[in-house]
């Protein structure tokens, strides 16, 4: 168990304990490809075609390259964002 674990495990109950396994089971890890894909998709809305095809499809195209389109954000840590 990692120290966050056992914080919580001291802090909550063992019923709020259930309860919040259970949503975090309910979270899904959500893959680069696809979180990639819904900001741009957002993004089409806010800025010109231009600016999108010229800055942030370039962009995404090297985020993907570098990661990988199927990895989970989540398996993405800090220092490896902040090299990119």
């Amino acid at each position: 168990m990692n120290i966050r674990a056992q914080i919580l495990a001291e802090i909550l109950t063992p019923q709020q304990m259930i309860e919040l396994e259970k949503k975090l089971k309910e979270v899904v890890e959500i893959d680069l490809d696809t979180f990639l894909a819904e900001y741009k998709s957002n993004k089409i809305k806010l800025v010109k075609s231009s600016y999108l095809k010229r800055s942030i499809q370039p962009t995404i195209t090297k985020i993907l390259t570098q990661f990988g389109s199927d990895t989970p954000i989540s398996k993405i840590s800090m220092k490896e964002a902040e090299e990119f």
